[in-house]
């Protein structure tokens, strides 16, 4: 598959599955044999942890808009670098909803084999979010 095709099912990753929250694209997406090589707290293997981290993230965060900064692809990966915008509405880990207008950045590495994600790599600025949403305190 081409790089650009790639980068188009990035675009749909993104876009379908974490803004949009649709989990039939996530069915169409990811591969069964999905690996996470980062995953969070607790976090599942496989496909049913990433739609359990789908579900928890929008429903912390239902009115999330993510602007895509950039998508480069090399062979079967693409690295995505994006800016989420949000309302914390719902409860993220444990912690309450604050109500506070957050913004978090991230970076992912993805390797897509016959059209669908196989691997993810991914860091996301959590200090930031978490002092964005009081639960840490600020610096300063």
């Amino acid at each position: 598959m081409a790089n650009t095709d790639n980068k188009a099912l990035m675009r749909r990753y993104y876009i379908e599955i974490w803004e949009q929250g649709n989990l039939q694209t996530a069915d169409e997406l990811i591969s069964p044999d999905y690996v996470d090589h980062m995953p969070g707290p607790d976090q599942a293997p496989g496909r049913a942890g990433h739609d359990d981290t789908v579900r928890s993230i929008r429903g912390a965060f239902p009115d999330m808009r993510l602007n895509i900064e950039d998508l480069l692809s090399d062979g079967d990966k693409v690295v995505g670098r994006w800016t989420m915008t949000a309302t914390h509405r719902g409860e993220l880990a444990g912690l309450p909803a604050s109500g506070k207008q957050v913004e978090l950045s991230g970076i992912d590495i993805a390797r897509w084999s016959d059209g669908k994600l196989v691997e993810i790599w991914h860091i996301e600025d959590m200090f930031s979010l978490l002092m964005q949403i009081g639960a840490i305190p600020g610096m300063g």
